[in-house]
């Protein structure tokens, strides 16, 4: 089972990065929070991290949300915290991994991330924010992607659903 989740996350993430080319340069919080909000059903330990090689990380989310007035990406970069990449982070069988249009990742060694998490709703405000994000991604692109992640929701709920009723199957049958 849990080759099959995470086949067909990797799946999913070939896929997006191969339409939208410039998915992790300016359009990263738009997959993490449309993504996250689909499947947190699904996946009920997502999380949104956020990376940042500019500040430091010497301070966390929470310390920070505080002071943001306008969640907006200037605002938290005033406040410390420059958004230079955002994916998200899930629980699976004891084992934690993160995911972005690049795919899972294993390990977080190539990633400086800050401590806390951002909101699911919190992200998707940040997301309507056109200001501070990198302009390679196509802003214009977020209608496509969010009905890619519904139809990709789909799917994986019916594909998840037939997996576990053949392993139940198989369960019953010995």
């Amino acid at each position: 089972m849990k080759e099959f989740i995470l086949d067909e996350l990797q799946d999913f993430a070939v896929e997006m990065d191969e339409k939208y080319p410039n998915m992790n340069f300016g359009g990263c919080c738009v997959f993490a929070s449309l993504f996250a909000k689909r499947m947190i059903d699904l996946i009920p330990t997502i999380k949104i991290v956020v990376e940042d090689r500019v500040t430091g990380n010497s301070c966390s989310i929470d310390d920070v949300r505080n002071n943001i007035e306008n969640n907006t990406v200037n605002d938290w970069y005033d406040n410390g915290i420059d958004f230079t990449h955002v994916l998200i982070q899930f629980e699976y069988q004891g084992e934690i991994f993160w995911y972005d249009a690049n795919g899972i990742h294993t390990d977080m060694v190539e990633f400086e991330l800050v401590d806390g998490y951002l909101g699911i709703l919190e992200a998707l405000e940040l997301v309507n924010d056109n200001e501070g994000w990198n302009p390679s991604f196509n802003r214009k692109d977020i209608p496509n992607i969010k009905r890619d992640i519904y139809n990709f929701h789909r799917r994986f709920k019916r594909s998840l659903d037939k997996s576990i009723k053949r392993s139940l199957d198989k369960s019953i049958k010995r």
